[in-house]
């Protein structure tokens, strides 16, 4: 920490006038009087240093060899008290400082050397608190960031802090939050994480050094490492910045240590209550006040995600309540509102609206991790939270859309015939127009696998062999299929009308 010299020659009380040089530009980290011939031994470098001249020889050639010594020791500054043994600074010294670019500095008779020392002193001690202060508010705001917003929130503040990048990882190398990280650097970063957790041997933190003039910090909880920690490495002169990085790194290391009794009482209850929205539209009044306790207030906008795969594994069974659990642990990490529950048929996670995206994604990356090859999201439309059990059916259709369409995410919103059919008024009106036409269908002992080929057949505009890829079957089978639906429906398939009748009829279906 250092003291601008413009800042000392600026006080009136001092009355110091700038003879050579450019005060600007230097700082200083002491004044420091001293009237030996050769200060250097004494000097640690960045000093003011204050003399009258007591000792200091009266040829010009002795006088410049002074201030060379001064310039070979690292001084920043000569201040020069005139009026005890010189009545102005001498010429020597004036030229040499010139020559050297060192600024030098008058200081009147009645101004004691003292005092300039003690307002360099004063200064230093008001930046310094300062600092401090400057430093326990940012670990209170990133606190409350945290605490509001989870990594979503430390992440961004401390790496506007620090001036570079921040990203924080899972132990196995996932990446959970990131800011200011380029794309090539966010490629990298795991590998790091891989090196450096394949080194240890010890469970306690650790930092190490990577490339790039980064740091990774291992977060390591009660029993195990919960994740790392990469930043910008604070610069060495800088120790409130490493303050405020290792608060980062203890605020980091509670938001994925949590306690597992609590988080599976938390995961439990926000189950119970996500059930109990979803029975019924409008959900009681009594339910929904509770979902406060989720981060949900009536008035929010939320969406419901549905995740589901042929077999219908993601909702059930021990790799069903496996996926609830990590869902849940990677939206609580990122600070993210949620509700999980499952079903016989899928997983559910209701979420506010503004952070759907983030949401698809982690709850995509934990499929995709989980190895459950075929598992579809859908998305709902907006709704509020009294509103989610509408919103159960609009999912599960956008989530088969994605299966039919070989995608892993499709947005009910962006469907557009399920958008114009979201209203209940038209749905209503034109399932009751159209429900007649599919029932010979939905009445043959085949009706489940007809059905599915009459989707994808209809969704590939009757084209025969994208339909049959689609199906996983040969064309002659498709064939014969196609063949026992127009029987059945007593139309053929050949005729587009019939096929717009079939298509809003399948789409306004009840579910089984």
């Amino acid at each position: 920490m250092s003291v601008p010299l413009s800042w000392i020659i600026g006080r009136p009380e001092l009355g110091l006038e700038l003879v050579v040089g450019d005060g600007r530009a230097t700082t200083i980290a002491w004044a420091h009087p001293i009237e030996l011939v050769d200060p250097g031994p004494y000097l640690s470098g960045d000093e003011l240093v204050m003399t009258t001249g007591l000792r200091l020889p009266r040829t010009r050639a002795e006088q410049h060899a002074y201030v060379d010594r001064l310039v070979t020791a690292g001084a920043a500054a000569l201040g020069f008290g005139v009026g005890v043994r010189f009545a102005d600074v001498p010429v020597g010294l004036v030229e040499r400082c010139g020559e050297h670019g060192l600024p030098l500095v008058r200081i009147p008779l009645p101004t004691p050397f003292i005092a300039v020392s003690r307002a360099v002193a004063q200064r230093l001690a008001d930046d310094r608190q300062a600092s401090l202060q400057s430093v326990i508010a940012f670990q209170d705001a990133l606190t409350r960031a945290t605490l509001r917003s989870g990594l979503l929130g430390l992440v961004p503040m401390l790496a506007n802090h620090l001036d570079g990048p921040v990203a924080v990882l899972d132990e196995a190398g996932a990446v959970l939050a990131t800011a200011q990280v380029e794309p090539d650097l966010l490629a990298e970063i795991p590998g790091h994480v891989a090196r450096i957790r394949a080194a240890l041997r010890s469970k306690g933190p650790t930092t190490a050094a990577v490339a790039g003039g980064l740091e990774l910090h291992a977060l390591a909880g009660r029993v195990t490492r919960r994740g790392w920690l990469v930043a910008r490495a604070p610069a060495i002169g800088d120790p409130l910045a490493r303050v405020a990085l290792n608060h980062a790194v203890t605020l980091a290391t509670l938001q994925l240590d949590r306690t597992r009794e609590v988080e599976e009482a938390h995961l439990w209850l926000g189950e119970l209550a996500l059930s109990l929205v979803l029975e019924a539209a409008p959900a009681p009044a009594d339910v929904v006040r509770r979902l406060r306790h989720f981060g949900f207030d009536p008035g929010d906008d939320v969406v419901l995600l549905v995740a589901t795969d042929p077999s219908g594994t993601v909702g059930r069974g021990d790799t069903g309540e496996r996926v609830g659990v990590v869902v849940h642990d990677q939206l609580a990490t990122l600070g993210l509102h949620h509700l999980v529950s499952r079903s016989d048929r899928d997983l559910r996670v209701l979420v506010a609206a503004a952070q759907a995206e983030l949401a698809v994604d982690r709850l995509e990356a934990v499929v995709r991790a989980e190895g459950l090859v075929g598992t579809t999201i859908g998305v709902s439309g907006v709704v509020r939270p009294e509103m989610a059990a509408a919103a159960v059916l609009p999912a599960q259709r956008a989530a088969a859309a994605a299966h039919r369409d070989r995608k892993k995410v499709a947005w009910f919103e962006r469907l557009t015939l399920e958008s114009v059919l979201g209203d209940d008024v038209v749905r209503d009106r034109v399932r009751a127009l159209s429900e007649s036409t599919l029932a010979p269908l939905l009445s043959d002992p085949a009706a489940d696998r007809l059905v599915e080929t009459l989707e994808v057949f209809l969704h590939h505009n009757g084209a025969w062999e994208p339909a049959s890829r689609a199906l996983g079957v040969h064309r002659h089978t498709l064939r014969n299929r196609i063949a026992r639906v127009e029987q059945l429906l007593g139309m053929t398939l050949d005729v587009g009308d019939n096929r717009v009748v079939l298509t809003l009829a399948l789409a306004t279906r009840q579910a089984p």
